[in-house]
């Protein structure tokens, strides 16, 4: 490495003896700038601490990052905040996205794309959540009526003496055109989330309903693990004994109300107590 002066005309001219690419040659570059030129050399100094500020900026923030994705078990971005009671999260804006995170404990609130979070709601806290919505809808050009026929042509065709079959034949070519081309299909699926302190909806325009909640499974078993834990495992557990079995029935239907297990995993589970399996 060497030390050299840029020109007005932009061309270096080496200024000092080469040095080897190793800790005693830094010091004895910077040792050789501050010899030569004071100012430039302080004026470098506060440029590599910014850089050295910056870089490690950056590089703890793409360890956070990382480490957020690897603790989140399902991302749904971008989730428009519909509204609900969210005292817990008192700095969401309705008609907002953020990124909703499922995570190994709990779901978090974040904005999108950043690290951000605007509310953590642990699974121990959970009392209900439901998919749902209208799913997949369409929307139809207005000015085409249910049978696909433009409102008004009749109107217009005998107004200016044009004959009833080439109206017809126009209608029908620009009616299609017109309905293809206005018809727009949408996908609109609410995640309903109830917590022991808040009330959440979100809407969600990239998977059906349906789809969601197979994709969510696994969210949702992990959701069953820690409500499970947290109260009387036993209650969970096959036994012959009658009013045992009634209790563990009745703790399987606040699942299946809470949204966290399915109708045939309760059906399953409702067949085994009754059989005693």
């Amino acid at each position: 490495m060497v030390v050299a002066k840029r020109s007005a005309s932009g061309f270096d001219k080496i200024v000092s003896e080469y040095f080897p690419i190793m800790e005693e040659g830094w010091l004895d570059a910077w040792r050789v700038l501050a010899d030569l030129d004071l100012r430039e050399f302080e004026r470098c100094c506060k440029a590599v601490e910014r850089n050295e500020a910056a870089y490690r900026n950056r590089t703890d923030d793409h360890e956070l990052r990382k480490e957020l994705e690897r603790e989140t078990r399902f991302l749904l971005t971008p989730a428009i905040f519909l509204g609900g009671d969210y005292a817990k999260c008192g700095n969401l804006r309705a008609k907002s996205s953020y990124d909703v995170r499922f995570t190994d404990d709990s779901l978090k609130v974040l904005g999108v794309g950043t690290r951000q979070v605007v509310g953590t709601l642990p699974y121990g806290e959970f009392t209900n959540i439901q998919i749902g919505g209208p799913g997949e809808t369409q929307s139809i050009n207005p000015f085409v009526d249910s049978a696909g026929k433009i409102i008004g042509t009749a109107i217009k065709a005998t107004q200016v003496g044009i004959s009833d079959n080439f109206s017809g034949a126009v209608d029908s070519l620009v009616s299609a055109v017109l309905k293809a081309a206005g018809t727009r299909t949408t996908i609109k699926t609410v995640l309903a989330v109830r917590t022991t302190k808040s009330e959440l909806f979100f809407l969600y325009t990239l998977t059906e309903p349906g789809q969601l909640r197979i994709d969510l499974s696994p969210v949702l078993g992990k959701i069953r693990e820690v409500l499970t834990s947290a109260g009387d495992e036993s209650q969970f557990k096959p036994s012959s004994d009658a009013a045992s079995a009634i209790d563990q029935l009745s703790a399987a239907s606040k699942l299946l109300d809470r949204g966290l297990i399915n109708r045939a995993e309760f059906d399953q589970l409702k067949s085994r107590l009754l059989s005693g399996d």
